[in-house]
């Protein structure tokens, strides 16, 4: 498999409502874990990874039109964001859909945004 035929959809569309305990407004996709950005620890274990091209990250509609700033500095030709749905099962079809404009993309991985700690061991054993 080359790094092309591989594609992952991240969906971090949600609100995060349950884990608002504290209070927060902020989306959890968008705290701080050990001083890193939730979303940004789910993010980079993909692009790290040799085997892995596109990564669509599916975010709530008003932040895929305008993303934080950290996160807009991400986006590239390898990394696109768009608009989630009313569902997680919506959010999941338009990260797919926007993965057709790779037409060598064979195998879509999706992954969660509230799960940062994947490795690249756990992506082999997932494209295996």
């Amino acid at each position: 498999m080359t790094a092309a035929e591989a594609g992952v959809v991240i969906v971090a569309a949600g609100r995060g409502v349950r884990a608002s305990g504290g209070g927060s407004d902020e989306p959890k996709q968008y705290r701080d874990v050990a001083g890193v950005k939730l979303l940004l620890r789910a993010i980079r274990p993909f692009a790290q990874h040799p085997r892995i091209g596109p990564i669509v990250v599916v975010l709530p509609p008003g932040d895929a039109a305008n993303p934080p700033a950290w996160l807009k500095a991400l986006v590239s030709d390898r990394l696109l964001l768009v608009a989630g749905g009313e569902t997680r099962q919506q959010s999941v079809c338009n990260g797919v859909d926007r993965l057709t404009v790779w037409p060598s993309v064979r195998l879509v991985l999706v992954h969660d945004a509230a799960r940062p700690f994947v490795d690249a061991e756990l992506i082999d054993r997932v494209l295996q």
